[in-house]
């Protein structure tokens, strides 16, 4: 690895950092839709077409555990590179591969659902206080 590259990872661990990060913002985008927040408007992310702003503003302060998982898993050899097949347009996981990571993400990172789910409430919660101006007649 010689950095991070995505869209589409050209190695590895790009690509199983890719993955973590896209099952960490499907758990977002289902945590902002459940405490009745639109995850395409965010405060960090600037919104984009396709792009889950806000739930991608949720998942910052925990890419950290992703990455941790991926490193561990690569340093343990439960992910090794014959595991991705590499061709012109990227890196793609083996379905091994898959298979150890998408266990290995369930089984240790398995809090983190609840985790954004809260986070998730406790920003609904302190924008719900917000008061609103009287000109918006609310």
């Amino acid at each position: 690895m010689r950095g991070r590259n995505r869209r589409p990872p050209k190695d590895p661990v790009n690509a199983a950092l890719s993955l973590g990060y896209t099952l960490a913002t499907h758990a977002a985008v289902r945590a902002t839709a459940q405490v009745g927040l639109d995850p395409l408007l965010g405060f960090l992310h600037a919104p984009a077409f396709g792009r889950p702003a806000l739930a991608c503003d949720l998942v910052e302060p925990v890419r950290c555990h992703v990455d941790e998982l991926v490193w561990r898993l690569f340093a343990e050899r439960r992910l090794r590179p014959e595991g991705f097949r590499t061709d012109p347009t990227g890196c793609l996981m083996g379905k091994a591969a898959r298979e150890t990571f998408y266990a290995a993400f369930e089984e240790e990172l398995a809090a983190l659902p609840r985790l954004l789910r809260q986070m998730a409430s406790g920003l609904a919660r302190e924008l719900r206080a917000v008061p609103l101006p009287e000109w918006l007649g609310c």
